[in-house]
């Protein structure tokens, strides 16, 4: 996607965002997320895509890192 259809899709649900305040009196705040910085109370609907391994382990110390005494485990049904 170029930078110019980023920042037309941008508008786009601007407008989107202005038309259903102003027809159900919804409330909202806006700002600006500039470059290298982060805002995650803004649902703008991006997304990244993932994918699930194979390989799955209990994570104690919720790390996301398997450490040596968290074990995989076997049989794992998603």
């Amino acid at each position: 996607m170029t930078r110019l259809e980023v920042l037309y899709l941008l508008l786009v649900m601007e407008l989107l965002v202005q038309f259903q305040i102003k027809s159900n009196n919804w409330k909202y705040s806006s700002g600006v997320v500039t470059s290298g910085s982060t805002n995650t109370t803004i649902d703008a609907g991006f997304y990244q895509q993932a994918s699930l391994g194979n390989y799955v382990w209990f994570d104690e110390d919720k790390d996301g890192v398997q450490d040596a005494n968290e074990v995989g485990m076997k049989m794992v049904l998603l």
